[in-house]
């Protein structure tokens, strides 16, 4: 045919140009029905047919979304080499939409379901066709969608609560929205802490789109900012919070701290305090020592008062003091600051009693007046009695200094008298007494000798201050040399002795002339005793409170007493197996001009034994006995007699 065709060609190019328009077309007719031939030639039988062609192999999807929500669904098929699998929706969904497909590699491509948030759906669905191949068919699909509820979610509304200021004592609300916007159940429970407080029940359990409104109420118990938080817990919702922020005020005001002036006689110190209210307001005051002040004051509505501050006489070291204001729910304290210490001072006389003294005579008094603080004194003296003269009253006393005092009395009339003296101001001190037994003169008569005869225990053997018959006045000399002759400035401490005390002595001998020195003691049976100790016979009372017919005067002997002087000049003895309970004890100094015995006599109170079974030795029995129960056992086997 092919050869025919070129035949054709051929000749019609070799033809006259007269011939050539109609053998043209011709030769095209001839050529096209050669093709058809060939054609028809070519075409194998049924038999030959190619294999048929194979389906895209791809997969189904599948989504889970919440309802109203959009998410990508993803649509995948396995591809051929070198070509891009084609995707094509069939079906749209009932429920959504879906939006356009964007290709992310050869078999995979993605596309946004959006569902529309109608409730009472669980399920949605649509359709697609895949072709992976050019020799490859197409292939359906579907698309399963599940619908599920929203999880609840919370909204607090407001996040901060700011509340005004609140008086100490009130209290103000404010309220606060917790509200579902999800689409389940939201349960929970609200806490908060002091001074904040919720109304009525702090649970909650609301509904998809349902609220509800806490009153949150702010208390304050201090004058302060204050800051918070209200706690919103659930387990199907993350926690969520509000701030609270609140001021707590006083009702009333007053001064932080206040100062007196820094001298030794201060004034009044005047604090102000104010009514922040429109009501009357009680206020209760505490003052600490050395402060003095009021008890209560009412203040007026939206007014202000006073309270006077006075310094309590005595002394103080403290710089500073509280000043404590209470309205009933709130407390405020004032520090005040002091003014500066008082002086600190002290008597110091030596002889208060000056004994038998002759009428229209003057003694001088020696007092000593001690600073023994550190702040400067200024102190104005003041006597109290008939007969008694102090030539300068003022004067100024530095710290540690001890200035003498010049004084005189002179004593205007028989009997007995006393003076005092006393400091009107400065510092605070108790009156220095002085007394004295003013006798009529008398025409003295000499006396060869003085002699002292031993009376017998049950009498007392001294002279009385008076002048009874049968003995004469001392004169001012004799009374100083029996003070001379006489044990004084005794004290004395115990020895506990298992139920017994012993009794150490300890006192002074004036006279230079050496002694003999003996101990008496006598126990005391009575419910009121002496325990008053005084130095010299002259100060002994003329009646002691004891039963006279039981006294018995006992002697220790001296190696049990053990009289000996110390390295300091003094004498200590000593009286053992003291009974508990009071003893009179006398101290006798017999010089040696002379047989006269001097006695010191005082009334001690030997102390209570302690408890029988704290004594040592009853402490010491209770180890021993132990401790032979313990190794009682060993021992019998160390000597072979028990096994």
């Amino acid at each position: 045919m092919i050869r025919f065709f070129d035949y054709l060609l051929l000749r019609d190019s070799r033809a006259p140009l007269s011939a050539k328009p109609i053998l043209g077309p011709i030769a095209i007719a001839a050529a096209m029905l050669c093709l058809a031939v060939s054609a028809l030639h070519a075409a194998p039988p049924k038999a030959d047919k190619e294999p048929p062609v194979e389906p895209s192999v791809g997969y189904d999807a599948r989504l889970v979304i919440h309802r109203g929500e959009t998410k990508q669904v993803t649509l995948r098929a396995i591809p051929s080499d070198g070509y891009d699998v084609q995707f094509k929706i069939l079906t749209q969904p009932r429920f959504g939409a879906i939006s356009e497909i964007v290709r992310n590699s050869k078999g995979v491509v993605t596309i946004l379901y959006t569902h529309r948030g109608e409730k009472g759906q669980s399920a949605d669905s649509f359709k697609f066709k895949i072709k992976t191949g050019p020799k490859k068919c197409w292939t359906t699909k579907t698309a399963r969608i599940q619908i599920t509820e929203p999880p609840p979610r919370m909204d607090i509304s407001p996040e901060v609560l700011d509340f005004d200021p609140v008086f100490i004592g009130e209290s103000a609300t404010l309220p606060v929205v917790v509200r579902n916007s999800g689409g389940s159940v939201l349960q929970g429970r609200v806490t908060t802490a002091d001074p904040w407080s919720i109304a009525g029940s702090p649970e909650f359990e609301l509904a998809s789109g349902k609220s509800k409104t806490f009153a949150v109420t702010f208390a304050p118990k201090t004058p302060d900012s204050q800051t918070g938080k209200i706690s919103f817990e659930t387990a199907a919702a993350p926690p969520a919070s509000t701030l609270i922020h609140g001021i707590g005020e006083h009702r009333f005001e007053a001064p932080d701290k206040a100062a007196f002036a820094q001298s030794n006689e201060p004034s009044l110190l005047r604090i102000k305090v104010s009514n922040k209210t429109a009501e009357p307001l009680p206020l209760s005051i505490q003052a600490q020592l050395p402060l003095e002040a009021c008890d209560r004051i009412v203040l007026p509505p939206n007014g202000v008062s006073e309270i006077e501050l006075k310094i309590q006489p005595g002394f103080f070291t403290d710089k500073f003091a509280s000043l404590l204001l209470s309205d009933g729910a709130g407390e405020r304290a004032v520090k005040i600051q002091l003014p500066m210490p008082p002086p600190v001072l002290s008597w110091e006389a030596p002889t208060l009693d000056l004994g038998d003294v002759t009428a229209g005579s003057t003694e001088s008094l020696n007092i000593t007046l001690n600073n023994i603080g550190d702040t400067p004194a200024h102190v104005i003296l003041a006597a109290e009695g008939d007969g008694i003269s102090i030539p300068e009253t003022s004067f100024h006393i530095e710290p540690r200094k001890s200035p003498k005092i010049s004084a005189s009395w002179t004593f205007p009339s028989p009997g007995p008298a006393s003076v005092k003296v006393r400091v009107t101001s400065g510092a605070a001190l108790t009156p220095l007494t002085f007394r004295a037994n003013v006798q009529e003169v008398q025409t003295p008569r000499t006396s060869p000798k003085t002699t002292y005869i031993p009376t017998p225990p049950s009498s007392t053997a001294y002279p009385k201050s008076s002048n009874p018959e049968g003995f004469r006045s001392l004169t001012k000399e004799e009374t100083e040399e029996i003070k001379k002759r006489t044990p004084s400035k005794i004290s004395y401490r115990f020895e506990q002795r298992f139920l017994r005390a012993k009794a150490l002595f300890t006192w002074r001998y004036g006279d230079p002339q050496p002694a003999k020195f003996t101990i008496e003691f006598e126990t005391l049976e009575r419910d009121n005793p002496l325990a008053k100790p005084f130095e010299d016979r002259l100060k002994v009372p003329d009646e002691l409170p004891v039963k006279k017919d039981l006294t018995q005067w006992r002697t220790v002997s001296e190696a049990i007493a053990n009289i000996h002087q110390l390295p300091d000049g003094s004498w200590q003895g000593s009286v053992p197996n003291l009974k508990p309970g009071y003893h009179r004890i006398r101290i006798g100094a017999k010089s040696s001009i002379g047989n006269q015995i001097n006695y010191s006599a005082f009334t001690i109170n030997a102390p209570t034994s302690p408890a029988f079974w704290m004594n040592r030795w009853f402490l010491g029995s209770v180890f021993l006995t132990c401790a032979g129960y313990l190794i009682r056992r060993p021992l019998l086997r160390l000597f072979g007699i028990a096994r």
